[in-house]
């Protein structure tokens, strides 16, 4: 902004100021003289202020100027005590004289130099205390007023700074995510298709080609829900019954899945392919190891606040290592959608093993 629009804005604000507060001041002199028989005229009285108290007006309007084009004139406090001094020691004497010069002419007497310059040494006695409150009252709103511009500024600097690493922390979020499903994916694939390699290997086409299928079905799925943020518990656990059905074909009669589902606990929202690593890891480390049958439970209740997913399987001592990969990004994910608040524990309990998860609730818009 120039100066000259500075000076002019400054100008204005303090000539409606001042005038409000004038005439307001005239009014109750007004009055006062009335009510002591004193002839007197409002705007008379309104004049009188103005010419006894434009020296203020001239203050206020050039002091915002000097501490906008050097603002740390009010930010060292060295500076802003000099600056008081020195307004004080100009701007003083110069109302006193011009009050006295004032009276000269209200009194009809000469309003010469040496006249004028009596009158400031006799005005100065009886109100330099008024005008020293005065000034100091109108200099401590201005470096106040000031001091409290430089605080929304640097409150408003900080919160646009914080909203910037907000939005640079959510992108590095949602880049570590798409990285994770970019992991998690290919595994996926990978082992649905060892699913069907070995169908193949049995010599059983039909069963082969109906896995093909199914698989077609499944990575239609995968991709679909890769594109949002959230999907619905329902979708999930179908995906993981249809993945459960293509493993069937591979597996036959020593898959046994026990559900244990509370309907309410389906419309909340999670992740995509969440629940799928937990069961294949489930998968991995049972029927991998053996030719018996085995069962896989899948319990999703639905309790206050919170929604709680469990997948368990028997026990074996021979177990498959695995790759390591399920667990570890199951934990990530959820990190990153809920950060503590959602919980992956894992480990054996009596007879078998025990993946439990615990999700907060979410909106329902999450899962739209």
């Amino acid at each position: 902004m120039s100066t000259l629009r500075l000076v002019l804005r400054s100008l204005a604000v303090n000539l409606v100021f001042w005038t409000l507060l004038y005439a307001a001041a005239a009014l109750i002199s007004y009055d006062d003289a009335l009510r002591h028989g004193r002839p007197a005229e409002y705007w008379s009285v309104v004049r009188g202020w103005w010419t006894d108290g434009f020296v203020p007006v001239i203050m206020g309007t050039m002091l915002p100027v000097v501490f906008t084009r050097w603002p740390q004139l009010r930010r060292d406090y060295g500076l802003i005590v000099l600056c008081y001094v020195i307004v004080l020691a100009v701007a003083i004497p110069v109302d006193i004289y011009f009050v006295g010069y004032h009276e000269l002419v209200k009194a009809n007497m000469e309003p010469t130099f040496s006249a004028g310059l009596e009158r400031l040494a006799d005005n100065f006695r009886r109100h330099w205390f008024v005008d020293v409150a005065e000034m100091t009252a109108i200099y401590a709103a201005l470096v106040g007023a000031g001091l409290w511009r430089d605080a929304r500024s640097r409150e408003s600097a900080l919160q646009a700074e914080r909203e910037r690493n907000l939005q640079l922390q959510l992108a590095l979020e949602q880049q570590r995510m798409q990285a994770l499903r970019a992991q998690l994916e290919p595994h996926f694939m990978f082992n649905a298709l060892n699913a069907i390699s070995a169908l193949v290997r049995s010599g059983d086409g039909k069963l082969a080609l109906s896995g093909i299928t199914r698989l077609s079905e499944l990575l239609r799925y995968a991709l679909r829900a890769s594109a949002n943020e959230w999907v619905t518990l329902e979708s999930e656990l179908q995906f993981v019954k249809d993945y459960l059905a293509l493993q069937q074909l591979r597996y036959g009669d020593r898959l046994r899945v026990d559900y244990r589902i509370d309907a309410d606990a389906l419309s909340e929202a999670c992740p995509p392919l969440l629940l799928q690593p937990l069961v294949e890891n489930a998968l991995r480390h049972d029927l991998d190891c053996h030719g018996e049958a085995s069962t896989l439970g899948i319990d999703i209740q639905r309790a206050e606040g919170s929604v709680t997913i469990r997948i368990d399987n028997p026990l074996r001592a021979n177990a498959n290592p695995g790759h390591g990969l399920g667990l570890p990004q199951t934990t990530a994910r959820l990190r990153l959608a809920w950060g503590e608040t959602a919980t992956l524990k894992t480990g054996p309990q009596e007879d078998r093993f025990i993946a439990l998860l615990s999700l907060p609730v979410a909106s329902e818009e999450l899962a739209a």
